[in-house]
């Protein structure tokens, strides 16, 4: 396995995903830094309905991963 590395894996019974890395996303940049309020109006112009990640138990459903039942 010398050619595969920096890997990170989830493992559930028989089930193993190998997961992916995060992406940069949003960029938001300024000449002159930021204060608190100035982020939180660009946040809020964005994003007006707001902005989560996708629960675990989602994000497992799109890499194909299953969970294994007990009896």
């Amino acid at each position: 396995a010398q050619g595969i590395t920096g890997q990170c894996f989830f493992v559930w019974g028989g089930s193993i995903n190998v997961l992916r890395p995060w992406e940069s996303g949003e960029l938001f940049a300024s000449e002159n830094g930021w204060d608190a309020d100035d982020f939180l109006a660009q946040l809020l112009e964005r994003f007006p309905d707001g902005a989560s990640p996708e629960t675990m138990v989602e994000q497992m459903g799109k890499a194909g991963g299953r969970s294994m039942r007990v009896g």
